[in-house]
């Protein structure tokens, strides 16, 4: 994976949340939880310490991020302004609202119906999961 020049815990910060890397290479930091999840590591931490965890992480070994927060869809409003980012699909599953955006400040993506995506957010009675190139994980 490239080194992002813009990581999600710079838009984490704002919010109470919590933020998992998720990466190939343990990271010793006693302030976080590293749960092993096959051949990778789910690295979690308070949103106030991401940056410090995400400057801590190889970026080659980086395979995605993401954080979750009690919140509204304002705030998923919000988080998508904040990172200047295009909607490219919205698709609701019985209560579970999920956006899927691309914005140039990450580098990384994937392509979702022929068009890049690198940032998916999730609402899902009253918790919003925001993960980079996709969530990786439950929302």
């Amino acid at each position: 994976m490239v080194k992002t020049p813009y990581s999600l815990a710079d838009v984490s910060a704002t919010f109470d949340a919590t933020h998992t890397f998720y990466t190939t290479l343990k990271v010793f930091d006693s302030r976080i939880e590293t749960v092993q999840s096959g051949n990778g590591f789910l690295i979690s931490c308070d949103s106030e310490i991401a940056d410090e965890i995400y400057a801590k992480i190889d970026k080659d070994k980086l395979q995605g991020e993401s954080f979750c927060f009690q919140g509204e869809m304002i705030d998923v409003n919000e988080i998508l302004h904040n990172l200047n980012a295009s909607v490219i699909k919205e698709e609701r599953v019985e209560d579970i609202v999920i956006v899927y955006a691309y914005t140039f400040k990450l580098e990384n993506y994937l392509f979702v119906d022929n068009q890049k995506v690198n940032i998916q957010i999730a609402y899902n009675a009253g918790k919003v999961t925001v993960g980079t190139p996709l969530i990786l994980g439950s929302y």
